[in-house]
């Protein structure tokens, strides 16, 4: 058994030789799509095993035809191609994907099994090139470019073929810009902060020129929302508000702004992380089942006069704002006084915006951080509004029923990308319009009002005050 010192030895003349295969090339990765459902409806191996076996055996023909021999990886469904630039010309691979699609509808229209809706084969196809790519033992291309590729590929819609953007200049400029369209822009995690443009080939009549809305949707709401590991629940917690009407002592109602942005939170959460337990409690519940501690994930709805949770987490972060709940400073109908402090000792302040009873405006307030009360990697989010239109209205600025997730995504990366500091969480304020007694889900890029703060990478949190300031 090799000590830490030989390991080590071991793999720098690994890395060594490595080093000596970095090579440029393109990627190709090819995927049946719905093959996990055709399984379902047709369990018996001899029929589903014939028809994957069908796609392979296209993959490998076409490959071996058009691309001079590729590297061929099966990946259970699936096909990763790869030829190096001297070996087959780049451009070859936009006609590997013409011809397979042909190839394809061909199967599709000759076997009358396959011209059923059920056995119709679709697939998608992720092109890819670039000079960062390592080749490990037999020929296996690794490194940036190829896993952009699989990036790429979990965008695309069935019989969709997808380039990426560098991809799309180098065959822009070799005269072959005029087949594709630009079928939008996607987050590809852990490749680039800034949102990546994907082509799609626009030779093949019926094929998707545009990104699967759902998976961009799931993407870009799970990079917002955040969670630390699966071992424990996520703590949904809201407010209690105590109403005349509640008989028992520990009853409670919650306002329809509340409930609203309760459900969609929930919503959220239980897409996103469908493995984990939500305890969805009231701020007393959870303060008395955790023993007061913080350590955990949490997602806390409502604003400090209701929700003892966000009160005690606003003022124990040291969070630029308070919520002034002071009867005696507020107008008749008692709407909590926002302040934001700003780095520059400028104090901004938001306020409800009435029409007598009719409330037209309500500042919203939504913070993520990393929760500086844990022992683990753990989040703390807060959803907060003066009132509950606001509460509601900020659930919704990442919220999976907003018109505007994706644009008020982009504009969010976009201004973080910008700040030339690393930070600790952020946070949004902005006011949201009532439009005949709803909440209009606010657009980040054309909202009136809009502030946003960074929080310090590490900070001391107060152990003491709980109360508003």
């Amino acid at each position: 058994m090799q000590n830490t010192e030989e390991l080590l030895i071991t793999l720098r003349k690994k890395w060594d030789t490595l080093s000596q295969t970095k090579c440029t090339g393109t990627v190709a990765v090819v995927d049946l799509t719905d093959s996990t459902r055709f399984k379902a409806l047709f369990p018996s191996p001899d029929i589903w095993v014939e028809r994957l076996y069908s796609f392979m055996e296209i993959i490998r023909i076409v490959g071996e035809e058009i691309l001079n021999k590729p590297y061929i990886k099966h990946l259970g469904d699936g096909v990763l191609l790869f030829s190096k630039a001297d070996q087959t010309n780049p451009v070859k691979f936009v006609e590997f994907g013409e011809t397979l699609a042909k190839r394809i509808e061909l199967l599709n229209l000759g076997d009358s099994r396959y011209a059923s809706p059920a056995f119709l084969i679709k697939f998608t196809l992720a092109l890819d090139y670039g000079s960062d790519v390592y080749l490990f033992n037999d020929g296996d291309p690794q490194g940036i470019v190829i896993d952009r590729v699989f990036r790429i590929s979990n965008y695309l819609m069935p019989n969709m073929i997808g380039v990426s953007s560098s991809f799309y200049e180098h065959l822009k400029d070799r005269g072959f810009g005029e087949k594709f369209t630009f079928a939008g822009k996607a987050s590809l995690k852990g490749i680039s902060e800034i949102w990546q443009e994907i082509y799609a080939l626009n030779t093949i009549e019926n094929f998707s020129a545009q990104l699967s809305l759902e998976q961009k949707k799931k993407e870009d709401l799970i990079d917002v929302w955040e969670m630390g590991k699966n071992d424990r629940p996520i703590w949904v917690v809201g407010g209690a508000i105590h109403s005349e009407e509640d008989v028992d002592v520990d009853a409670y109602s919650v306002q329809h702004g509340d409930s609203n942005a309760l459900i969609e939170i929930i919503h959220i959460l239980s897409k996103l992380y469908p493995d984990r337990v939500l305890e969805i409690v009231t701020s007393e519940e959870y303060l008395e089942r955790n023993q007061s501690s913080f350590d955990n994930d949490i997602v806390s709805v409502s604003g400090p006069y209701y929700n003892l949770v966000t009160r005690r987490l606003i003022n124990r972060m040291g969070l630029p704002i308070n919520f002034e709940l002071d009867p005696e400073k507020l107008n008749e109908y008692e709407d909590p006084i926002l302040t934001l402090f700003e780095s520059d000792g400028n104090q901004v302040e938001y306020k409800t915006d009435r029409d007598g009873l009719e409330i037209l405006s309500d500042p919203s307030v939504f913070i993520k951080a990393k929760n500086p009360f844990a022992t683990d990697y753990r989040f703390i989010y807060l959803v907060i509004g003066n009132q509950t239109q606001g509460t509601y209205g900020s659930a919704l600025t990442f919220g999976i029923s907003s018109p505007h997730l994706f644009d008020n995504y982009e504009y969010l990366k976009n201004k973080l990308s910008e700040i030339g500091q690393k930070f600790s969480g952020f946070g949004i304020i902005t006011k949201v319009s009532m439009i005949t007694d709803y909440v209009e889900p606010v657009e980040l890029r054309t909202a009136e009002h809009l502030k946003m703060f960074t929080l310090p990478l590490n900070y001391e949190v107060n152990t003491v005050q709980e109360g508003p300031r």
